[in-house]
């Protein structure tokens, strides 16, 4: 079952490559995954199944990618998982609705984002930062989920795990490598090896769950200087949680910092895309 994290999660890796390369990607291309990134907000926060719109934004992300092989997979399954639902003739309008939960435990704010000046509410900065800290992490939230959870036949090795660590930390850093890099791949690497056994060639089965509460063991509110230095600005006060657009521009990288817990989702997320690729027929 395709669910609208999957759809947002390769939209947003289309906007980053366009951001990283201008020419990568043709303007209709853009704004029709810029509009399915809105449409999806829009139905997380206002908790209501916007079945329409989501609909015809699909839409439009087909016509401008007809060729893509991941948003053609998608659409494939969300045909089959619309006829498997009604067992009759769907039409386009009916895949995602057919198919998407849209319900999938959203928790409303109580309290207005801005004030009637125009300003943050500060009783809403305290909600949101009591809500993401009542956030279950990945290992958790996703257990049972079986692309997740499911160890067979995932073979992985502690190079593979700190290699999409090291590439995320660069990815994220406001400096492009962070400070103190080598230091916590090596200390990764050397705690993987001591508390995780690695039996067949240097390799194990591990599912993304396992691998994630392994980074939160070793790295998350451990005491690792270097790598909790990465979560504060160098100059200032480091916010609680920073609100960003892809129309801020470039911030000064001195008084930005990488989202620790967005790291360790992103490491399991890189392995996850490369077993998928490692899945799928190769011609």
């Amino acid at each position: 079952m395709i669910n609208l994290e999957d759809i947002y999660e390769r939209c947003a890796c289309v906007m980053y490559h366009a951001e990283q390369e201008p020419n990568a990607y043709t303007a209709a291309q853009i704004a029709a995954c810029d509009s399915m990134l809105a449409v999806i907000d829009t139905t997380r926060l206002r908790q209501a199944e916007l079945a329409d719109s989501i609909t015809a934004a699909w839409k439009v992300m087909m016509e401008a990618f007809p060729d893509h092989a991941e948003f053609r997979e998608i659409d494939e399954q969300l045909t089959s998982a619309a006829h498997t639902s009604a067992h009759t003739s769907i039409t386009e309008d009916e895949k995602l609705s057919a198919s998407v939960n849209l319900q999938e435990e959203i928790q409303m704010l109580t309290q207005p984002l801005t004030t009637e000046e125009g300003f943050l509410n500060p009783a809403c900065m305290a909600e949101l930062e009591g809500a993401i800290a009542d956030m279950p992490r990945p290992h958790d939230r996703l257990r049972g989920d079986p692309e997740w959870d499911d160890a067979r036949g995932q073979w992985t090795t502690p190079k593979d795990i700190v290699g999409a660590f090291a590439m995320w930390a660069c990815r994220q850093s406001p400096y492009g490598v962070p400070d103190g890099l080598e230091n916590v791949c090596k200390y990764l690497y050397a705690c993987l090896k001591r508390i995780v056994e690695w039996p067949t060639a240097g390799m194990r089965e591990c599912s993304l769950c396992e691998i994630n509460k392994w980074l939160y063991e070793i790295l998350y509110d451990q005491g690792v200087a270097e790598f909790d230095a990465w979560n504060r600005c160098k100059v200032g006060d480091t916010p609680n949680f920073m609100v960003t657009s892809r129309y801020d521009g470039t911030p000064d990288p001195d008084r930005d910092f990488i989202d620790l817990d967005a790291l360790l989702r992103n490491v399991c997320i890189q392995l996850r895309n490369e077993r998928r690729n490692n899945a799928r027929p190769h011609r």
